[in-house]
């Protein structure tokens, strides 16, 4: 990431972005119906779980913690001492496995998954903070997946 070269994303359902600041290895964006986006590379974007249904229009980066500001007095400040959380197993529309998770600000945890228990792929990473929603497209195209969050 050189600031010079720019893609655009299609951040679907979210229509816009408000606000996006840099802190702790990690981008945050806010918008409209609490929506939020988190990236640590610029490139790949993950919508945590909505903590709120109000629009956040603002975000900032200070003493280790972020903090969204919005609608009606809204503001939500990620906790210092959060620690993985993994909850709320389900099966989304499609019938998609999905989960959320939860790690604390500066966390760096790998989410790896498998089909026999020996073999492990990277699917993702988390720590900023924030809940997120994991869902598993290829769950659907095997008959057995494990999954496991490792910190590194």
């Amino acid at each position: 990431m050189d600031g010079a070269l720019w893609t655009s994303h299609d951040f679907s359902p979210v229509p816009k972005l408000y606000d996006v600041c840099f802190g702790n290895g990690s981008f945050v964006a806010v918008g409209p119906l609490g929506a939020t986006l988190a990236t640590a590379d610029g490139v790949n974007w993950r919508m945590p779980i909505a903590i709120t249904g109000r629009g956040l229009n603002g975000v900032a980066f200070g003493q280790d913690k972020f903090v969204a500001v919005g609608d009606n007095g809204t503001m939500l400040i990620s906790p210092a001492d959060f620690r993985p959380a993994l909850k709320e197993l389900s099966l989304d529309f499609r019938g998609q496995f999905g989960f959320e998770l939860s790690a604390a600000e500066g966390d760096d945890l790998t989410i790896q998954i498998s089909t026999n228990l020996t073999d492990w792929d990277e699917f993702g990473r988390i720590g900023l903070g924030i809940p997120e929603r994991i869902v598993d497209p290829e769950s659907l195209k095997q008959p057995v997946r494990f999954y496991r969050v490792i910190r590194r």
